[in-house]
C-alpha cells in the first residue's frame, strides 16, 4: 500500500505524524507537568513569605506581651501612686508648691485599668521643667500623660504666677480569661 509513494512523501507524513505525536503528547503530558512544576515553585515561594511572616508575627506579640507586662505593672492601689508622686515632689520639687490635687480617675479599656492622676504646681519656669524632668527620668510607678502651662494673676497682688498641670497615668493590666 506505501509502495506508491516516494520516500520524500513517506518522510512528509512521518514528520507531519511526529508532530502531531508531539504536540498530542505535550497537550496530554508535558504541559500539566510543567504547570504543576511551576505551581510547585510558586507554592513554595508562598510558603516561604508565609513563614517570615508567621515569625515577624510572633516577634511582634513577644514584643507586646513584654510592652504590656511592663506598661501594666500591678498596682495594689491606685491611691499610693498619689501619695508616691507626693513624696517624689516633697524629695524633689525644690521652690514647687502643690496647688491643687484631683482625686483619682479610673478608666478601662479591653485590656488595661487606667489610673490618671492630675495635679497642679506652682512655681518658676525653670523649678517646673526641673521637676517634670525628674519624674520622666526617675518615677517609676506613673508616667506622664500631659503637661499644660497657665499663667494667671494674683487677684489680691495682681503678681503673675505660672501653673503647671500634669496628669500622670499608670496602667493595670486586667486578667485575661
Amino acid at each position: 500500500m506505501f509502495q506508491q509513494f516516494s520516500y520524500k512523501k513517506k518522510f512528509y507524513a512521518l514528520a507531519i505524524l511526529a508532530i502531531l505525536l508531539g504536540a498530542t503528547a505535550y497537550k496530554r503530558s508535558f504541559k500539566g507537568t510543567l504547570d504543576a512544576i511551576e505551581f510547585y515553585y510558586h507554592s513554595k515561594k508562598d510558603l516561604n513569605k508565609n513563614d517570615a511572616i508567621a515569625q515577624e508575627l510572633f516577634l511582634l506579640k513577644q514584643e507586646l506581651m513584654i510592652l504590656d507586662n511592663n506598661i501594666g505593672r500591678k498596682t495594689n492601689n491606685p491611691k499610693a501612686v498619689q501619695n508616691q508622686i507626693l513624696d517624689f515632689l516633697n524629695k524633689d520639687g525644690k521652690g514647687v508648691l502643690v496647688a491643687k490635687i484631683e482625686n483619682v480617675h479610673k478608666s478601662e479599656d479591653d485590656y488595661f485599668f487606667i489610673y490618671s492622676n492630675q495635679i497642679s504646681l506652682m512655681g518658676e519656669l525653670n523649678d517646673l521643667l526641673e521637676v517634670i524632668y525628674s519624674f520622666e527620668r526617675s518615677f517609676p510607678f506613673a508616667r506622664i500623660a500631659s503637661i499644660r502651662f497657665d499663667v494667671k494673676r494674683d487677684p489680691r497682688t495682681s503678681k503673675k504666677e505660672l501653673f503647671n498641670h500634669i496628669i500622670f497615668q499608670n496602667y493595670e493590666k486586667k486578667e485575661q480569661p
